[in-house]
């Protein structure tokens, strides 16, 4: 949302992980939940406003999450829906290009134990995590 939000124009803005965290009750909290569902529970349940992380700051670092609050934060963000794409690389490529960044869940078991470079070996059997897609090659042998 963060750099879609910038890329229409608006000032790049750090927006609350723990709104979601907290009061997405679509998802489990921290333990984890749909990228897909976080955006419609923001454009159903929250009008489409996204916090701002400085009015509502991340504090689930421990596992517990903290109650919802709806009130007394700064609206950094507003959305009004969300595109979902095919799960097919060269379909996602294009889109990238022309629209920019796009949020992808991935199985992160092999980065547990990452320590650097380029990653060849890859599972892909459970997707565990949610990242920001920002750029794609082609013509790389991996």
């Amino acid at each position: 949302v963060e750099s879609q939000w910038f890329l229409a124009g608006h000032p790049l803005t750090n927006l609350s992980e723990q709104m979601l965290v907290s009061c997405d009750k679509t998802d489990s909290g921290c333990s984890g939940g749909l990228m897909n569902d976080a955006f419609e529970w923001i454009v159903q349940e929250n009008n489409g406003a996204v916090y701002t992380e400085e009015s509502y700051p991340y504090a689930s670092g421990e596992g517990i999450s903290p109650p919802c609050t709806t009130s007394g934060h700064t609206v950094g963000a507003m959305i009004t829906g969300h595109v979902e794409l095919p799960q097919d690389e060269a379909q996602i490529a294009p889109w990238l290009a022309a629209n920019g960044p796009v949020a992808v869940a991935v199985d992160a078991t092999s980065w547990m134990t990452y320590t650097g470079g380029v990653m060849t070996s890859c599972v892909s059997e459970q997707l565990d995590h949610g990242v920001l897609l920002v750029g794609y090659n082609d013509s790389a042998p991996v």
